[in-house]
């Protein structure tokens, strides 16, 4: 998939050449240079440190609830009739959470554990591009850099332990830096235009960079016993990473002007 990508993306300054002289080509009578497109797209991978996995396949047991979201911002200005120039931002809120409950014995006794991953990513591609219009649709593709910071990563574990009518409650919370990705990346997409402002589209990304990601991981924890009981770890895990993301793909909201 990611070699159609490429191929669609070099063959389609070709095809934009082309449009220039086609007559059904209605944007040369009623150009606008600028675009803002809103966009709703898929979350970036994790990467697994210190132990730390978010697979929802690994969680077979239990509850399992991704409210993760990734909203952006790509702004476009059209230098001319095949040329596009473009700036991408998102923003990634990891929200994960799993519950389950695992009985011990007859008796009732059981454990009890929720835990919960937030990260926030902030992404920003600079690039650029070519685009085709065919009547009311637009296809374009090109190149970006793009650069992703990642926050640390907090998980909040709480385990509760019941005994003879008894809770026994650990609650933890570790921390796992997080680190920063940068690398070049391509992209292909479409827009159908509703009228002359608005119109809608989806696009697909992928690219090849370097993450460096990770550092020394700390967990503390403390027990709802009189006086608490207090349990505190570290030790260092760092990677550092050149490999393609998946292919990601977005929704967009375009307005023109």
């Amino acid at each position: 998939m990611k070699k159609v990508l490429l191929l669609l993306i070099v063959l389609l300054p070709l095809f934009s050449r082309a449009q220039i002289n086609c007559p059904a080509f209605g944007r040369m009578q009623n150009y606008e240079h600028f675009e803002v497109l809103l966009t709703w797209n898929t979350v970036d991978p994790y990467y697994q440190i210190g132990g730390v996995e978010l697979d929802n396949d690994l969680y077979n047991t239990g509850d399992y609830t991704n409210r993760s979201i990734a909203p952006g911002i790509t702004l476009n200005y059209y230098a001319d009739n095949i040329t596009l120039l473009r700036l991408k931002g998102i923003y990634t809120q990891r929200n994960i959470e799993q519950s389950m409950v695992a009985l011990i014995d007859t008796f009732g006794t059981s454990t009890h554990i929720t835990t919960q991953f937030d990260q926030t990513l902030f992404k920003i591609a600079p690039g650029f591009g070519w685009v085709y219009f065919v009547e009311r649709f637009s296809f374009y593709g090109g190149f970006e850099v793009p650069y992703t910071y990642h926050s640390d990563m907090t998980v909040d574990t709480r385990e509760v332990d019941s005994i003879a009518g008894t809770a026994h409650e650990l609650n933890t919370k570790t921390t796992v830096p997080g680190g920063f990705s940068i690398g070049l990346g391509c992209f292909a997409g479409s827009t159908f235009y509703l009228e002359r402002i608005f119109g809608f589209g989806f696009e697909i990304a992928s690219a090849y960079q370097y993450s460096k990601l990770g550092g020394d991981i700390t967990s503390h924890g403390e027990t709802n016993d009189q006086p608490p009981v207090i349990v505190e770890s570290s030790f260092h895990d760092q990677k550092e990473l050149w490999k393609f993301t998946p292919l990601q793909a977005s929704l967009h909201l375009s307005i023109r002007f």
